[in-house]
């Protein structure tokens, strides 16, 4: 789980990308947001991957104050939390990429 930041503000009002990232297929997620808060994270969790898949047995993030739990991988560490970085990476490029166009307000539908 991991936030793809300062992206250009969409029709929707949304820079923000939640990336949920499956560790053994490495099948990505996003939803597109507003807002950060941990409220609207857990909603986004539900909605994304809860009603879709099941609930995770862990959950693994880059202790982002907003994600911080009792579990967490060491921060600035690639090799406890590189793939789902790279994924962070190429998603925010391609994202940007495409609403960097003239007219492209929409980016959170390809998301």
């Amino acid at each position: 789980m991991d936030f793809v930041t300062h992206l250009p503000r969409s029709e929707r009002g949304n820079t923000f990308l939640l990336l949920f990232q499956d560790m053994i297929t490495s099948y990505a997620m996003c939803k597109p947001m507003s807002s950060t808060t941990a409220q609207d994270c857990a909603e986004a969790y539900e909605e994304v991957v809860v009603r879709n898949y099941g609930a995770s047995s862990e959950i693994r993030h880059d202790r982002d104050p907003r994600l911080m739990s009792r579990k967490a991988t060491l921060a600035y560490r690639p090799q406890a939390n590189g793939q789902q970085e790279r994924s962070g990476q190429t998603i925010m490029h391609s994202i940007r990429a495409y609403v960097e166009e003239p007219d492209q307000t929409d980016g959170d539908d390809h998301a």
